[in-house]
């Protein structure tokens, strides 16, 4: 029932809270309970373990399931599971929202670091990681037809005027002149003109052109 995983919750995220390594000065018994804690990178991949279970598999299809509760969990005490695991639990347990929710704060808080020249990430990592989960929201936004949603996310992560163009245009259903801006994009990328965009984004061109000739 929705209270039980309500309450399910609620004891997840007070479990793994008292599960951290403590920060402050500890008497004798709360050092002995400390040695026996985990580390929250520990405990990310006893979670991250226990949701690739074959026998979770079960539930698969279910509307109500124990992997709707595991990442609702994760959610709420700021778990970082990693974005191809967040797109195969929204397709096999129906967790969409929860891991578009989880995908998108972690975009904006790599789209932060990037842009924050104190960081002491590497810029190509940061690159990489942004672009995966990019990628898995973009999927799940395809699974369920959000366009819209796709679209935007799509303007926010072109690196081509003329790309950001086509997808307004179509956004605004004026397919014909889009599909021209994308077909001249591939054009011209072709040809090697100085447009350097990434892989995603030239495979994007082809994409929309075909949906706009549809």
């Amino acid at each position: 029932s929705s209270f039980v995983k309500a309450l399910w919750i609620e004891l997840f995220d007070a479990s793994w809270k008292t599960s951290l390594p403590r920060s402050y000065p500890m008497d004798d018994d709360e050092l002995h309970f400390q040695m026996t804690t985990m580390s929250s990178d520990e405990l990310q991949r006893s979670l991250i373990l226990l949701l690739g279970k074959e026998h979770l598999l079960q539930q698969a299809g279910w509307r109500k399931n124990v992997v709707q509760c595991l990442i609702e969990g994760a959610a709420r005490v700021d778990v970082e599971l990693p974005a191809p695991l967040l797109v195969y639990t929204a397709q096999r347990w129906g967790t969409w929202y929860t891991s578009i929710s989880m995908l998108e704060s972690r975009m904006e808080e790599l789209t932060a670091l990037f842009h924050d020249e104190k960081s002491d990430l590497p810029r190509p990592v940061l690159e990489t990681e942004l672009e995966t989960v990019q990628d898995a929201l973009n999927e799940l936004f395809r699974d369920l037809n959000e366009r819209d949603m796709q679209l935007g996310l799509w303007k926010v992560r072109a690196s081509c005027d003329m790309t950001i163009t086509a997808l307004s245009l179509e956004q605004r259903e004026k397919y014909e002149p889009a599909q021209k801006l994308y077909l001249e994009c591939m054009t011209n990328a072709t040809a090697g003109e100085a447009m350097n965009p990434s892989f995603a984004e030239a495979c994007l061109w082809e994409d929309r052109w075909i949906d706009c000739a549809k």
